[in-house]
């Protein structure tokens, strides 16, 4: 169950769309999360995925302690305007 918020300061943006797509979703979870992160380097690589990682965990274990899903971490070294699209469909996949 999503916890009350009962801090005024944000709570990061990872945390609020989880919520918005348990909220959104008929209180589903998602079994995977893909993460895609433009503009990071080789050397931040390492950075990234450890600090960013646990923090998007935290995220996950407030909407639910025992809730860890599969992640997927795409990162671009260069921005290329890359977007994902269905097969046969014209528009940027949604995010459910």
């Amino acid at each position: 169950m999503v916890q009350a918020h009962t801090h005024t300061e944000d709570e990061g943006i990872i945390r609020e769309l989880i919520i918005d797509f348990y909220e959104t979703s008929k209180q589903r979870k998602p079994q995977q999360i893909i993460v895609f992160r433009d503009g990071v380097s080789e050397s931040q690589f390492i950075k990234v995925l450890n600090e960013e990682m646990v923090l998007i965990i935290e995220a996950c274990k407030y909407l639910d302690e025992k809730w860890c899903p599969k992640f997927t971490f795409i990162v671009a070294q260069k921005n290329h305007h890359t977007k994902f699209f269905k097969d046969n469909a014209p528009d940027n996949v949604p995010p459910d």
